[in-house]
């Protein structure tokens, strides 16, 4: 049993050796694949921001934040829609997302974002809001367990600093189960509330868990949304698809290394393999 048991604890570690030398012939490669171009554009995306098990910690996204203002320019979601951004080119341009609507964004994130003088878009879940106090733990399907959210009197008071709200349905449900009467209902409804709730239009919108397909965008579209955000980790191409604006996520289980390495290329292979996984028909 002992023998046993140390050919398959020998086996796991030469597999996970293997596994980590492949990932860094990826990263290299991509890194010098990257060193090509002449500029770099991509979406950040980030969830909670805090001290809990699911969040970025504060610390952690201070020191991006800065190393954001030294590095990049960091434009507003609107300026890669219309493609303005394009007028003055940059070796590396960002915007910032958060989905959701979870409490750390407004008590660590948007104190950080002001200091920097950067703008960003929270895609808010708009039956998560306002449950009982922002200190109220999230029981909501989609969520992370225990999560505090939002309450809409922080969401105004960001609104009005420089935050951009977006949509992100009214329940956080996969759009490809929807039909289309309710998937229009929830895209059209959760647009509404924010629009009243903050006396200003309501235009972005983020794919919940970025599942969608094509029927979606044509909802998406239908109802008025100027740009929606998925999860392909990717670019931003020059010439976008304002519904299926692609974008880089960022959590706890990312360390400083993978932060540079996304602004640097070095995570561009994760598409390629994104794309074969689709081609094997396996699930990504």
């Amino acid at each position: 049993m002992a023998s046993n048991s140390m050919r398959l604890d020998y086996t796991a570690t030469v597999v996970s050796g293997k596994r980590r030398a492949v990932r860094s012939v990826l990263r290299a490669v991509s890194r010098l694949a990257a060193r090509r171009r002449q500029t770099r554009t991509l979406v950040l995306m980030y969830h909670s921001i805090g001290n809990s098990a699911y969040g970025v910690r504060p610390e952690d996204f201070e020191a991006q934040m800065r190393y954001l203002k030294a590095h990049a320019r960091v434009v507003g979601l609107d300026e890669i829609v219309s493609g303005r951004y394009l007028d003055t080119p940059a070796p590396l341009t960002c915007a910032i997302t958060f989905d959701d609507g979870y409490a750390g964004v407004y008590e660590y994130a948007y104190p950080i974002l002001r200091q920097n003088g950067f703008k960003a878009v929270l895609y808010v879940t708009t039956s998560a809001l306002d449950r009982n106090g922002a200190r109220h733990p999230c029981e909501i399907p989609g969520f992370f367990p225990g999560e505090p959210t939002l309450t809409w009197a922080q969401v105004r008071e960001m609104s009005k600093g420089g935050i951009t709200i977006g949509s992100h349905l009214c329940h956080h449900l996969d759009m490809r189960k929807l039909s289309q009467t309710i998937g229009m209902e929830e895209l059209r409804h959760s647009k509404d509330i924010i629009s009243q709730k903050l006396a200003a239009p309501c235009k972005h919108f983020a794919y919940p868990f970025g599942l969608f397909n094509a029927k979606n965008v044509h909802w998406v579209n239908k109802i008025g949304y100027e740009s929606a955000v998925t999860v392909r980790h990717s670019l931003v191409p020059d010439k976008v698809d304002p519904l299926r604006i692609p974008r880089m996520g960022l959590g706890p289980e990312n360390s400083w290394a993978d932060f540079e390495g996304m602004l640097r290329g070095d995570l561009d292979y994760l598409l390629i393999l994104r794309k074969l996984w689709q081609a094997l028909g396996l699930p990504v």
